[in-house]
């Protein structure tokens, strides 16, 4: 049984159909998250972002911050020495990523370094973990004041 060969159809021989967006993506309708907050129709939800969104997000926060002390790199190490280093320090840090991902994936209630300590530690791990990180960053900015008012 041979099939019949029709011409290219006109516009008029194409019907309109409802757009198949999201068909076989199962997501429960989230209201309030601990991370993000509360969550309404319509805004950014963060939590459904694909692989490639938030490989996206990632590559545009690690070139965001080390977009202003990539010249001086390379005016002190000269080209071919330079990008070695960033390349070398992009496999580093998306090695980092992926280890946080599959960490996010295996444990979906852990936010912060707070969280970790109390997985591992309990109680005491989540105090030192927690009062430990608000001492680093608040070092962190101690030490980028005089940078800041120059």
């Amino acid at each position: 049984m041979k099939k019949q060969i029709t011409s290219e159809p006109g516009p008029e021989d194409i019907k309109h159909t409802q757009s198949q967006t999201g068909e076989g993506f199962v997501s429960e309708n989230i209201q309030d998250d601990a991370v993000f907050g509360e969550i309404r129709e319509g805004d950014t939800n963060y939590r459904d972002v694909s692989w490639m969104g938030t490989t996206a997000l990632m590559i545009k926060a690690q070139i965001g911050l080390s977009v202003l002390s990539m010249p001086k790199v390379f005016d002190i190490l000269g080209i071919v020495p330079g990008i070695i280093i960033l390349l070398t320090i992009a496999r580093m840090t998306s090695w980092s990523n992926w280890m946080v991902g599959v960490f996010k994936l295996r444990h979906p209630s852990v936010y912060g370094i707070d969280d970790v300590g109390k997985m591992l530690f309990g109680r005491v791990g989540f105090e030192l973990s927690g009062a430990a990180y608000t001492l680093c960053e608040c070092s962190r900015s101690y030490r980028n004041l005089p940078v800041a008012l120059t």
